[in-house]
């Protein structure tokens, strides 16, 4: 058995864990299935929005997450502080894992 130190993850919980499809859809849409009736998944579409300027609408901030509203399927993805596919890979999987806190009706 591994004791972890105050403010550790546990191995289960590694920070760059690849999300699973349950949790993205969980996260993007509120419920974590997919439909099942073809119609109802040739019906289903999620806007993706980019948004290029979050400095004009907040300046001096370091770090954005994705915004996700579920009721119109859109998500919303920073780009501003997000230079290269790492840092854009966590920052997602970070508003994957703590989602509650960044969507929006």
């Amino acid at each position: 058995m591994k004791i972890l130190e105050k403010n550790t993850q546990p191995e289960n919980e590694v920070e760059g864990e690849t999300p699973s499809v349950p949790m993205v859809m969980q996260w993007m849409t509120g419920q974590a299935h997919r439909h099942l009736l073809v119609s109802e998944r040739q019906k289903f579409k999620i806007a993706i929005v980019f948004d290029h300027n979050c400095l004009e609408h907040m300046p001096a901030h370091t770090v954005c997450y994705p915004i996700v509203s579920a009721c119109t399927n859109t998500v919303t993805l920073p780009t501003a502080h997000l230079g290269d596919y790492d840092s854009f890979k966590t920052n997602l999987q970070t508003a994957i894992k703590y989602g509650a806190s960044f969507d929006r009706l």
